[in-house]
Order: C-alpha cells, then sequence, then structure tokens
C-alpha cells in the first residue's frame, strides 16, 4: 500500500487544480472511481460527492478532503507579451522569483518563468527588498501581445509554479507542490477502491471539496444538504521540526504519525472548530488498538484553518474532527511529507470507516 499511495500521490500533484478551477481534476477522479462507488456527482461549484453505501444500518458519516491548491491567476498581457498575475490562496511572495511556471489554456500548457531582476543591476536598496506578485511578471517567449493570445493565453487562465514530486536521498521523503491537499486525496481515492461494503454499516459520503484555500463554504453547501451524523476532515498541518519554528510553538514532527487537530483558530478570518470528544476518544481508542502513534495539538492563533470550519459554519450542528498529515513548508512548491505518516493515516480511516461513532451525549461525556 505505501508504494501504491506514492504512485498516487505522484500522479495527484503533477495535476493542476488551483482554487475555483477544480472541474477538470474532478471529472478525472470520478472517471476513474466508476465501479467502486454507488453514487458519484459533481456540484455546480465543484465539489465531487462519493457515496459507498454499506451492507446494513448504520451513521451517515462524510469525510472531506479539498481537490484545490494555491496558485495563480493571470490577470493581463502587455504589449510585448508579458503576463502579470495574482495570486489564489495563502502563498508567500518571496517563493516566486526565478520560478518556473506552468499555465494551463484552453489551447494547452504554456511553459514560463517569473522574471528576477538581474542582480547586476540592482541598487543597494533594491536588493534588500522582497519581490512581490505586485511588481512581478511572466516570461513566455512570447513576440508579442498577439502571439501569447495565439497560444490561449487570456485573463483567467490558471498558473502554478512547475514543481514536480520528487523522491529525497531518504526514500521515506517526497517533496512536491500540492501536497496540501492532494496527498490526502490519494488516500482516499485509495480508501474508496479498497472498501469491503460488507464489514461497511451505514452511508458514507467522500466529498473531494474545492475552493478550501480560499473559502471553506464549498464543503459548507454539501454538508447543509446532507446532514451528516458527522464528519472527519483530511488536511494537511505545518510541521514544527525545523530549525526556524520553536517547538513550543508547534511540536508536530514528521514521521511521527498523523495529527488529531483538537482545535483550530485562525483570528485572521475568525474561523474556530473544536473536534468533538467523542471522535476524538475514537480516534484515539482506534490508533491504540493498532498500536499506532498520534500526535495531538490545538493550533490557535496562526494562519491555519481547514473544511472544519465549513462545516461547523453550516448551521447543522454537526460533529467534526479534524484528521491532519504532517508537511514541511506549507503553501511553497516544495512541500515535504514522509510517506509512512500517509501510510499511517490511510491505515487510521481506514479502520475509522468500519468503526461507527455512538453520539449520544451519555455515551461519551
Amino acid at each position: 500500500m505505501k508504494e501504491l499511495l506514492r504512485d498516487r500521490i505522484v500522479d495527484m500533484t503533477g495535476r493542476v487544480a488551483v482554487s475555483g478551477y477544480e472541474w477538470k481534476l474532478a471529472a478525472y477522479v470520478a472517471d476513474e472511481l466508476k465501479g467502486y462507488a454507488d453514487d458519484i456527482r459533481i456540484t455546480p461549484n465543484g465539489n465531487l460527492i462519493v457515496t459507498v453505501n454499506g451492507s446494513c444500518a448504520g451513521p451517515d458519516v462524510l469525510y472531506g478532503v479539498h481537490l484545490d491548491e494555491v496558485g495563480y491567476v493571470i490577470k493581463s498581457i502587455d504589449d510585448n507579451g508579458f503576463l502579470y498575475f495574482g495570486k489564489i490562496g495563502g502563498s508567500s511572495d518571496n517563493i516566486i522569483p526565478g520560478r518556473k511556471v506552468i499555465i494551463k489554456t484552453e489551447k494547452g500548457d504554456v511553459s514560463g518563468v517569473i522574471g528576477v531582476r538581474s542582480t547586476h543591476m540592482l541598487t543597494e536598496e533594491e536588493a534588500k527588498k522582497m519581490q512581490t506578485v505586485n511588481v512581478s511578471y511572466v516570461d513566455i517567449c512570447a513576440k508579442d501581445k498577439e502571439q501569447a493570445m495565439e497560444w490561449g493565453i487570456r485573463s483567467g487562465c490558471q498558473m502554478v509554479i512547475d514543481s514536480p514530486c520528487t523522491p529525497m536521498k531518504n526514500p521515506d521523503y517526497i517533496v512536491t507542490k500540492a501536497a496540501d491537499c492532494r496527498a490526502l486525496c490519494a488516500i482516499i481515492f485509495e480508501l474508496i477502491r479498497h472498501i469491503d461494503r460488507e464489514k461497511l454499516a451505514g452511508k458514507h459520503y467522500f466529498v473531494f471539496t474545492a475552493m478550501e484555500e480560499v473559502t471553506t463554504a464549498a464543503l459548507r453547501s454539501v454538508v447543509e444538504e446532507i446532514n451528516p451524523d458527522y464528519c472527519y476532515i483530511l488536511d494537511t498541518i505545518p510541521a514544527g521540526d525545523v530549525p526556524d519554528i520553536r517547538s513550543t510553538d508547534n511540536p508536530i514532527k514528521l514521521g511521527a504519525g498523523p495529527v488529531a487537530v483538537l482545535l483550530q483558530h485562525n483570528p485572521r478570518f475568525h474561523n474556530y472548530a473544536v473536534s468533538h470528544p467523542a471522535l476524538v476518544k475514537t480516534v484515539e481508542n482506534v490508533a491504540a488498538d493498532m498500536h499506532m502513534d498520534i500526535q495531538e495539538f490545538a493550533f490557535t492563533g496562526a494562519f491555519y484553518s481547514t473544511d472544519a470550519v465549513g462545516a461547523v459554519n453550516s448551521g447543522r450542528g454537526n460533529a467534526i474532527m479534524t484528521i491532519a498529515l504532517p508537511r514541511r513548508y506549507s503553501h511553497s512548491p516544495t512541500e515535504v511529507i514522509n510517506l509512512n505518516d500517509c501510510l499511517d493515516v490511510y491505515r487510521l480511516v481506514e479502520k475509522l470507516v468500519y468503526t461507527p461513532v455512538e453520539m449520544e451525549v451519555g455515551a461519551w461525556l
């Protein structure tokens, strides 16, 4: 399974689906999962809902994992064929100068590079400044605006930094763009393909969501429609096992297992979600029975929130929990993940699928 997950992650991260542009990826996943589900449909806003029915009565359970990635959108083309762009999602400006990019057009992919002023031409004052998106451009080596448009470039084209999935010297680690959240998409994809329906109770909704990186409203609409008994949200989480993060601020490590996100509070956007005690206890018990190490963390005061916020804001009052995969270098084109963590997330969620949770207050309080 570890090798299968690695190959699926390579495939999924190699595809492009910036927030709001998920339809082609959703259609690809839907086509690949034909025959493994009772119902597969794509909503108008780009959510993919895969429904698997158990062999007997049980709870309605939703598993949310987002399809989209942070990236960029082309805004305009100047007369000389250079492109100007804006950010979609929370990427950092300090990663962009000199990067190779891929621009998706109706006529095919166009390669380019984000221009960076030659160091030979910089003044001492200019050298101290960070190059931001607002002063950046993309060079596609077009002779003029007309040629760029002939190649399919127009305002609204999505763009990502060209950073294919690559193994590290330590084979348990890979570096790639869009590990957030395609690694979890790969895990849920393989889980659906290997579910034993005879062991399954209730109805299970695997929702590959749109636009998580810019809004949690897409999952919110699904929760409002389905109104499940409870929800597991699968996502990545920043790891703190690097020199520039204090372990007291973030103790999460790669290779130390899945993360039970007990709480998430993003004050910048007033996002807040607390994992339900019954679901937390279930995860802890299942992991203990499997002799699996898990990490637990209450993530507060940082720029971090997941689709769990969308579920909370649905107004349905559903119980939620976020289970996360650790990753380094968040929202960069070089996110690093550990394949043993991926395997453990798969094993944990697989076990949870077959473990109904009693949500009556008296059963867990």
